[in-house]
């Protein structure tokens, strides 16, 4: 996804950047501001923030408006989901991959030095984003490759990139998502 970066003074729904200040709006009026510092030389040597835009979930009552925000910290990082009317924050792993109906957003990236491999999110009827599947602890890492209609498609890897193979993860009618190489459990509780 391409953002707001940089040193942009371009205000892009809501959200704005004046030198190393990203600012974006609630529908409250109240303005979150995150700040980026540091030289990008290593791990935790400093911060980024970059706005990618909105989502709009569907809801009960309409939509629930999502801002994006990728914060970098020179290796690593994680990517922010904001509730423009609410403020809640959803902390998601890595970019997430929308769903075109945008209720399911999956998060996946084999990294081996992590126990992070792939989560999948659903919005409640409220537009809440709710973590509902989760792969399993033991499981091969997973790559998430995009959306196919309501199949998300993945790559799969053991110790070996080199030796990944992809794989189509769909909810079955018991609400569980599986494809032919791995099944998802429903996250354990933070």
């Amino acid at each position: 996804m391409q953002g707001l970066s940089g040193q942009d003074t371009l205000a892009k729904g809501g959200a704005w950047r004046r030198g190393d200040v990203l600012t974006v709006d609630t529908e409250e009026g109240i303005q979150l501001r995150f700040i980026d510092a540091g030289v990008c030389e290593g791990f935790y040597t400093c911060r980024r923030w970059t706005f990618h835009g909105a989502v709009q979930v569907p809801a009960q009552r309409g939509t629930a408006d999502y801002w994006l925000i990728q914060f970098e910290q020179g290796e690593g990082g994680y990517w922010l989901a904001i509730g423009r009317g609410s403020g809640a924050v959803v902390t998601l792993d890595a970019e997430p991959h929308i769903s075109a109906d945008r209720r399911h957003w999956a998060m996946g990236e084999c990294d081996f030095e992590s126990s992070f491999s792939l989560t999948i999110l659903e919005a409640d009827e409220f537009g809440r984003l709710i973590p509902v599947a989760a792969a399993p602890e033991d499981s091969p890492c997973c790559d998430v490759e995009g959306w196919d209609g309501a199949a998300l498609k993945v790559k799969l890897c053991d110790l070996d990139p080199a030796k990944a193979y992809p794989d189509r993860l769909s909810r079955g009618a018991n609400g569980v998502w599986a494809g032919k190489r791995i099944r998802l459990q429903k996250p354990k509780p933070q």
